[in-house]
This record gives structure tokens, C-alpha cells and sequence, in this order.
């Protein structure tokens, strides 16, 4: 599988760097679940010019991976670079090391508990002690949105519910 995926996560890194530079090309997504398995160490070193120019190509990358460590196992550089260049996270559930990177970023809890506006100031550090804690015992569909872009904290928010029970088509 990992040899099927890097050819398929190569066509798709060629398929970005033949888009024009912003502008003429219609806005793209390209969703990859699980993307460390398809970089290779070679690869890595030039992850960090791929998300640029991604961007300036109007392609949005959607990168999904259960812990950053599993970055760390691919390069030693491949999860500053995805943090780096990264502008919104979704962070659920969190192992402790994800977690305290990612709490700094959390509203204060007094803030949860008072007020349901986002443009909240960011907490300091010593502010964010627990909420490692927080982010590793998070319940089943809620996480936190981040936007680097904005001067607020991450939202708090639920995912939906899908009966997977009842059947999707009916045949009838």
C-alpha cells in the first residue's frame, strides 16, 4: 500500500505544480487521510515548497493523521513543517505531546464557561497548564477549529451524528 500511495500522493504534488500560479485555475481540493504513509523521507525535504505553492495555486490541501508523531517517524522535520505551514487545524482527541501544542491556542476556561464569543485574547502559557489534560480526554465527535489567520482562540465544537444503523439506500 505504501508504494500504491506514493505514486498516487507523487501524481497529485504534479498535478499542483502544473496549475497556474493564482488566478486563471478554479479553486481545488485535495483531501489525503493518513498522508505520512505516502511520503517518503526523500519527499519530505521539499513538503514545505509543495504547501506553498499549493496555495499559490489555488489548491487546498486537507491532510488528515491520527498523532503528529507519526510525522516524526517519516522525517524529523515533516511535523514543523506541517505545523508551519499549515493555516487551519482541526485537533480531536489528542494524544499529551499533541495536546500541549495546541493549548496555547485553546480560549481560557473562564471564557468557555462565560462567553460565546471566539475573539477572545489567547491565553498565556502558564494559563493553558490543564488543557493538555482537556485535549486528551475530549469526548467522541468534539474537537477544537483553529485559524492562524485570526487573532482568536479555537472553537470548541461538536461533530454530527450519523445512524449508520439504518440503511443509506433503500432498494424497495
Amino acid at each position: 500500500t505504501r508504494f500504491w500511495a506514493t505514486i498516487a500522493f507523487t501524481q497529485l504534488i504534479r498535478a499542483t505544480y502544473r496549475r497556474p500560479p493564482t488566478g486563471g485555475a478554479r479553486p481545488a481540493i485535495i483531501a489525503v487521510d493518513e498522508w505520512q504513509s505516502a511520503v517518503s523521507s526523500a519527499m519530505a525535504a521539499s513538503l514545505e515548497d509543495v504547501l506553498a505553492r499549493a496555495r499559490s495555486r489555488r489548491v487546498s490541501l486537507w491532510l488528515a493523521n491520527q498523532q503528529l508523531a507519526q510525522l516524526t517517524r517519516v522525517s524529523s522535520t515533516l511535523r514543523e513543517i506541517a505545523l508551519g505551514q499549515t493555516t487551519l487545524q482541526v485537533l480531536f482527541r489528542a494524544a499529551a505531546d499533541d495536546a500541549r501544542l495546541f493549548r496555547t491556542a485553546l480560549p481560557t476556561a473562564a471564557t468557555r464557561r462565560t462567553s460565546t464569543d471566539p475573539r477572545r485574547a489567547l491565553r498565556s502559557r502558564d494559563d493553558a497548564a490543564d488543557d493538555g489534560a482537556e485535549l486528551a480526554r475530549l469526548p467522541d465527535r468534539v474537537a477544537y477549529y483553529l485559524d492562524k489567520r485570526k487573532r482568536w482562540p479555537a472553537v470548541r465544537f461538536r461533530t454530527a451524528s450519523v445512524d449508520l444503523t439504518r440503511p443509506i439506500v433503500d432498494a424497495s
